[in-house]
């Protein structure tokens, strides 16, 4: 549950990002690599959450980084082409 709950946030982070990008008419490539590499740290302190406090080995918490942090990506990156957000 908690797997899905952070991916949900960052669909919504990420969305935001482009929404952000298409109001002030910055290029979308650009906004969203930005939330690449934020999101990338956030994924990371989450694996390192799960390590440190929820008693995860990092074997265990690596699958799960990749998850958090890929699907959102691809997620965007289908919908930045599918939706009109080709403004690059």
């Amino acid at each position: 549950m908690h797997t899905l709950t952070v991916v949900l946030i960052g669909l919504v982070l990420g969305a935001a990002f482009m929404l952000m990008a298409s109001q002030s008419n910055s290029k979308l490539r650009n906004a969203f690599y930005a939330f690449a590499g934020l999101w990338f740290v956030i994924a990371v302190g989450n694996m390192w959450y799960g390590v440190l406090n929820a008693g995860y080995s990092l074997q265990e918490e690596l699958p799960v980084l990749a998850v958090v942090y890929l699907l959102p990506l691809v997620i965007l990156w289908f919908l930045k082409g599918t939706f009109g957000f080709r403004r690059d």
